[in-house]
């Protein structure tokens, strides 16, 4: 009877290793998503100073277009493109 608990501890033990080793380092080992592993943070201003008036309070808007066109076109998933104050 001895025998077939220390068979039984061992194989329990060896199982728990195997799990361990495929458990760390969790970075590597898990593909987190891009709000646990943290993201990127860019901010751009535009320069207005060369353009008309009209053309001012467009260029913003064609700017965040540009922008989301160019980032969509990878595939990259879960992206906030948004536009923050006039420029």
């Amino acid at each position: 009877m001895q025998k077939k608990t220390t068979y039984k501890v061992f194989f329990i033990l060896a199982i728990i290793a195997v799990c361990a080793y495929f458990s760390f380092p969790l970075d590597k080992r898990i593909n987190l998503g891009l709000d646990l592993q943290g993201g990127m943070h860019l901010l751009l201003k535009i320069d207005t100073s060369k353009l008309s008036g009209a053309a001012k309070d467009d260029a913003a808007d064609r700017a965040v277009e540009v922008i989301r066109n160019r980032i969509d076109q990878f595939g990259v998933r879960e992206t906030s493109i948004q536009k923050q104050g006039t420029d």
